[in-house]
């Protein structure tokens, strides 16, 4: 049975993140650590690398630094590749997972979805060239803000993204900038941004509706991140028996038994949209789907943990783990020589020298590792 990783991430936020980094390290002696595979668009961060972010309170807040310099390392350190690409599709795909891309389908053992409220694409930087705005906080801070940027404009061209609740603010923001201004709402879904350009100090949208792709040329960008919250468009290309109404998904970090390998964490999985909350259920959804991973691949729960409640421990002990061959089971990204760490800080097993040459010019070779069971 061939597939791309064990573990797909769909988003690269701090939910995936964090379900990426635990299932890659797993903190146990003889540990087998899963091969992961993340697709997000707009690569690592999420909504996290895009400005303020308070973990719990205002004495553990980052400016934005939080992903880039606490998460990211930890990426480079476990290898674990991202793939820009979006995904559009899920389906089983006999004992498989099959995530479709604008490009191919990924397969592999288990599926997270964390992609986040909506999904993003070139927002970081189009913030950075002070061409996006972003409406959080409550109506009354959102209406504060729009109205400061309608009194210093006049002759502008606005555009404001958000979810299908955005027709009642778009009300309060015309009456409020008294055409001054032209105001243009895109709602996802239907529509969906693909990208923007910046040139000349002005925007331009690339929107796609019923996949014909058109694009919008505007002055400023304002997302409306209260509508999203409300009916978030993210998981779009689930069926919706999956999903719950306002469009969350029903299955969360420890999954459900009727989608075995399939698990959800982060804003995807329902309200409060919160950076903590994403990293904690995405370090859950991680544990989850490592487990399953592993009784997959070798029909035995894994070792986790060093403690257990009488009568629970496993019956495998550090001994008893599978041999495992590199060469059937080596985790997308790594070489050998990082394949199967002893501590975060340990090596590996040494393999001999032809050996290890040789499946180092193999990973070269690949963009990602072709995994048999």
């Amino acid at each position: 049975m061939r597939y791309d990783a064990d573990l797909l991430i769909i988003g690269a936020g701090p939910a995936g993140l964090a379900a990426a980094l635990r299932a890659r390290w797993v903190k146990a002696a003889d540990a087998v650590p899963a091969s992961v595979l993340m697709l997000d668009p707009a690569g690592p961060g999420g909504l996290a690398a895009l400005g303020l972010v308070s973990l719990v309170g205002p004495g553990w807040t980052f400016q934005g630094d939080l992903p880039s310099t606490h998460l990211f390392g930890d990426l480079e350190r476990l290898e674990i590749p991202v793939l820009r690409e979006a995904a559009v599709g899920l389906r089983r795909d006999g004992d498989l997972w099959a995530v479709r891309t604008p490009t191919r389908d990924y397969r592999g053992l288990a599926v997270v979805l964390a992609t986040g409220l909506r999904r993003l694409s070139d927002e970081p930087r189009i913030r950075a060239e002070k061409g996006l705005t972003f409406l959080s906080g409550g109506y009354a801070r959102a209406a504060d803000r729009f109205i400061q940027w309608s009194r210093e404009h006049a002759g502008k061209r606005l555009v404001i993204i958000g979810g299908r609740s955005l027709s009642t603010a778009m009300r309060v923001f015309r009456d409020a900038d008294a055409g001054r201004n032209e105001l243009l709402a895109i709602y996802e879904p239907p529509q969906q941004v693909l990208g923007y350009a910046w040139e000349g100090g002005r925007v331009t949208v690339t929107v796609t509706n019923g996949g014909i792709p058109y694009q919008v040329p505007c002055d400023h960008v304002m997302f409306d991140y209260h509508s999203l919250e409300l009916a978030p468009p993210a998981l779009y290309f689930l069926p919706a028996a999956w999903r719950t109404a306002p469009g969350y998904s029903r299955i969360g970090p420890a999954g459900d038994p009727a989608l075995p390998g399939l698990f959800a964490a982060g804003d995807c999985a329902g309200l409060p949209s919160m950076c903590v909350k994403a990293l904690a259920q995405g370090a859950e959804a991680g544990f989850h789907a490592y487990r399953y991973t592993f009784e997959r691949k070798f029909g035995a729960s894994p070792h986790l943990f060093a403690f257990f409640p009488a009568g629970e421990r496993p019956p495998l002990d550090a001994r008893d783990f599978p041999v495992i061959d590199p060469a059937r089971h080596l985790p997308v990204g790594l070489t050998a020589a990082s394949s199967f760490p002893r501590a975060p800080d340990g090596g590996a097993e040494a393999l001999p020298p032809d050996r290890l040459a040789a499946l180092e010019a193999e990973m070269r070779a690949r963009v990602a590792t072709v995994h048999l069971r």
